[in-house]
């Protein structure tokens, strides 16, 4: 397989199809070009004549917005009068026909007279193309080297030959410290190292020459090598020609999903119109068939080759731990494809035996966790209840301090369609409807169900409550259990195992699966409350 194919996103990663052209951009007009002239005051006029756009071709300002706890925000001459209006964070927009001179710039709270920001001086000649970019964080509490700044870089790409495009790399991740970038050109010995790369520190601003029309990976590491992340590109790669600035923007702490995660902006010399490239999907593996005992498990990337992903015990989630056996909890960042999982006996050889069935996946999206489960009987009754991948995307609402978020998942074969709520004296649905996920369509067997949503979750108090599981529209439990909450978690319940079974197969209990940060966790398994007598 092709290394770049699969990644372990570790713990020091999370925890500290791309076209650009010079007509990529967000208009909808033919030309998306935005000309914004300076309608100004004498002061900052270049000229003096007091038109604000001086004359012939003059010079280029981009103001591009790369701060991700900032606000939208206007650019003005000092006291003078609004350039640029609710610049939002991962904007820019271009100055253009600017006189040669000086120009005193503020940033101000949207819609006020508030500056919040006084640049220096910018200091623009005839011909000149400069990005000015906004940095850091505002909050009182950020670290001084992650303190709100101002960038002023000399937009100076030089031209790309006939079969290759011009790339420039900024570092705008606040937090993040120096790392290193790699671009994985199509196979794996072929990369294009960008390393040392400071907290806003840009590379060459030539740019480097990169081949053009190549698929890629953008690998993002550490100062010391360690993975961090990963973004995808089109298989068609970078067009021929094109002169590139890749902005590294966003917090490498926060969920992919979030606006404000590591990400990628990536603008065109000639542009104010950029592609915003989210994180490659992050899947965590889940052994949840009740009767297939231990396995092996691989990624199938068909001609590409396969990875494997280990040994699984039953309710282990992630790769194990070689020391322990354990589920690690650790996510496996893959390219946003469809593939399919291998399931091997647990003494078989991934390198060497068939498995004993490959089951396709979806094709994963961009920005987004998955839990990936094993679903299903290995040996069912003639009931549709046979192995499948089941995906769930999470989507478990983030930053309810007060309480914990609760999710439901079904993943037991047996149950029927449920519904799980709190039980309090009598039972209280709050997830109605729950069914056991669907075989792919027998029509077309390679082709899997979506991805199925946690959903923002339910609010439940810290502290003990009883979790019950009734057939759907039914206030009689088929099971209950006690668990135990605290605030500001996430947490998928899964109902796994049979309601009914025999020797060698799991019984019907509860997954409480902790979601709330980087490396998920089993917190529990829950067995049943017995019923009183």
């Amino acid at each position: 397989m092709k290394f770049r194919s699969l990644r372990i996103v570790t713990v020091l990663a999370l925890s500290a199809g791309l076209m650009v052209s010079s007509g990529c951009g967000d208009d909808d007009d033919d030309d998306d070009t935005t000309t914004t002239t300076a309608t100004t005051t004498t002061e900052g006029d270049g000229d003096g004549d007091g038109d604000g756009d001086g004359d012939g071709d003059g010079a280029i300002v981009r103001v591009l917005h790369m701060s991700p706890d900032a606000p939208g925000v206007d650019i003005a001459l000092d006291g003078g009068d609004v350039l640029i209006e609710n610049l939002t964070y991962q904007q820019a927009e271009r100055l253009t026909e600017l006189a040669p001179g000086d120009y005193d710039l503020e940033i101000r709270a949207t819609g006020t007279t508030t500056v919040v920001f006084d640049l220096d001086p910018l200091t623009v000649a005839e011909g000149d193309n400069v990005d000015v970019v906004a940095v850091g964080l505002i909050a009182d509490d950020a670290p001084e080297a992650d303190a709100f700044d101002v960038l002023v870089l000399n937009n100076a790409l030089e031209a790309a030959g006939a079969e290759t495009a011009r790339v420039r790399l900024v570092h705008a991740s606040p937090g993040a410290g120096t790392v290193n970038v790699d671009l994985a050109l199509g196979a794996e010995d072929m990369t294009v190292e960008f390393p040392d790369l400071a907290p806003y520190d840009s590379t060459a601003e030539a740019g480097l020459e990169v081949p053009a029309g190549v698929f890629f990976v953008i690998d993002v590491l550490d100062a010391d090598d360690n993975f961090i992340t990963s973004f995808p590109t089109l298989a068609t790669g970078i067009p021929a020609g094109a002169q590139l600035t890749v902005f590294v923007t966003g917090l490498a702490g926060d969920h992919p999903r979030l606006d404000t995660a590591l990400s990628l902006a990536i603008f065109a010399i000639d542009s104010d119109g950029g592609l915003i490239v989210d994180q490659n999907p992050i899947i965590y593996p889940f052994h949840a068939s009740p009767d297939a005992g231990p396995v092996q498990l691989a990624a199938n990337f068909g001609a590409a080759g396969s990875a494997q992903l280990g040994p699984f015990q039953y309710l282990q989630l992630g790769p194990a731990n070689p020391m322990t056996g354990q589920g690690t909890g650790l996510g496996v960042q893959v390219l946003p494809v469809a593939f399919g999982i291998d399931i091997f006996a647990s003494d078989a050889d991934p390198t060497m035996d068939d498995p004993l069935v490959t089951l396709p996946t979806q094709q994963f999206l961009t920005g987004a966790r998955y839990l990936v489960a094993v679903a299903g009987q290995l040996a069912p009754p003639q009931d549709g209840n046979g192995l499948r991948i089941a995906s769930f995307i999470d989507a478990v609402e983030i930053g309810d301090v007060e309480n914990a978020r609760l999710s439901a998942i079904h993943l037991a074969p047996n149950v029927g369609t449920v519904d799980v709520g709190l039980v309090d004296g009598t039972f209280s649905p709050v997830f109605t409807a729950l069914e056991f996920p669907a075989l792919p369509d027998p029509m077309d067997p390679s082709v899997p169900p979506l991805a199925i949503t946690t959903g923002v979750g339910a609010p439940v108090p810290p502290g003990d409550a009883t979790i019950g599981i009734a057939a759907t529209g039914e206030t009689d439990t088929i099971a209950e259990f006690n668990a135990s909450f605290t605030a500001d978690t996430r947490i998928i319940g899964a109902a796994v195992g049979l309601a009914e079974n025999t020797k060698g197969q799991q019984p019907l209990q509860l997954a409480v699966i902790s979601v709330t940060n980087a490396i998920w966790a089993v917190a529990g398994i829950l067995d049943p409350v017995p019923e009183e007598l």
